[in-house]
């Protein structure tokens, strides 16, 4: 945790390759919070908060991260309460490639028409799992002379693509899975950035994406260190923390669920039978359907109206070879599937 501290940029890092978690960034005058330079670097469990460069004048920017030529990776990531008002306020990146990973950018303020996040000179940005929530009037914007991109999935962005300044040469890549729904945070007057019971965010990441021939992956644990996903076996939430409404219920006695939720079969891999559970927070008609591997529909295990509430159902199919199988489940407008594998 460091405070108050005197050196320009704070943590400053510089042809290394360093993997750094569990730090604390806040209330620095002096310094705007991270920087690096020619760097492999991976930030996991950070907390950015409050910092503002007031003597900083490289490139007259401030940000919270400055990154050149470098590629780092950041997870479980909030960026918070920073008031900037040159573009790249938040990150500023030269010829980087920057990566985020169920990371909360929220509450900081940038001022006129600045933005956010200032990608620059060749640089790259991709966001998963993520929320980009500030009060600005642009997010993102590229540099005017290069070629820059951004890929976007499984993120909520305030204001969607009016929220970034493009250019002829550069790329903003919307993939699936990405909202623009206010999140909905428990209070941010006292910086708490949790997710509320009532939050778009809740169970709408993915645990795993290809993006660009690279695979990524939720982290396992949130910023608490709580497991995530929660539910085991549902989708993780999009953001630094992890929702644990349901761990709350089971405490609490609440059998009603708040949100719509698949959960990974179980036992899997089986042999014949498992039990496939699912939870719905209103009456829907609700419908599964289990395909093999070539995505053909094997059968509908169900299709009816259930009430508000957790349910199971039983796939036991003595008469399928052994192999991988998916089970989809259509819920209103909420759809998932997971994968289960039948050994005989």
């Amino acid at each position: 945790m460091a405070e108050n501290a005197s050196y320009v940029g704070t943590l400053a890092i510089e042809n290394s390759n360093p993997f750094i978690s569990n730090i604390k960034i806040y209330n620095n005058l002096n310094g705007g919070g991270i920087y690096c330079n020619t760097s492999t670097s991976i930030f996991r469990n950070i907390v950015l908060q409050g910092n503002n460069n007031q003597y900083w004048t490289m490139s007259d920017v401030d940000p919270a991260i400055y990154s050149g030529n470098s590629k780092i990776l950041f997870e479980n990531t909030i960026i918070t309460d920073y008031n900037a008002d040159r573009d790249g306020g938040i990150l500023y990146s030269q010829g980087s490639d920057i990566s985020f990973i169920n990371s909360t950018i929220a509450g900081n303020s940038v001022s006129n028409e600045c933005s956010s996040i200032l990608l620059d000179n060749n640089s790259s940005m991709i966001m998963i799992n993520s929320i980009l929530w500030n009060k600005a009037k642009y997010d993102i914007k590229f540099g005017p002379e290069f070629s820059n991109s951004v890929d976007i999935a499984y993120s909520n962005v305030y204001g969607s693509q009016e929220a970034i300044i493009s250019n002829s040469m550069s790329a903003v890549n919307w993939l699936d899975g990405n909202i623009n729904l206010n999140p909905l945070f428990v209070d941010t007057a006292n910086h708490n950035y949790h997710l509320s019971s009532k939050s778009p965010c809740l169970g709408a990441g993915i645990d795993s994406i290809q993006i660009s021939d690279i695979w990524s992956y939720a982290p396992k644990k949130d910023l608490d260190g709580n497991l995530r996903p929660d539910p085991f076996g549902s989708r993780p939430d999009i953001g630094a923390y992890e929702s644990q409404l349901f761990t709350d219920i089971l405490e609490n006695g609440n059998e009603l669920p708040l949100i719509f939720s698949l959960y990974q079969n179980y036992p899997n891999p089986f042999n014949s039978a498992t039990v496939i559970k699912y939870s719905i927070p209103n009456s829907s008609r609700v419908i599964i359907k289990v395909y093999d591997i070539l995505g053909s529909e094997v059968m509908t295990l169900l299709n009816e109206e259930k009430e508000t509430g957790y349910h199971s159902i039983d796939f036991n199919e003595s008469d399928l070879p052994s192999g991988v199988y998916f089970y989809r489940i259509q819920a209103g407008n909420f759809n998932d599937t997971k994968k289960m594998i039948l050994i005989k």
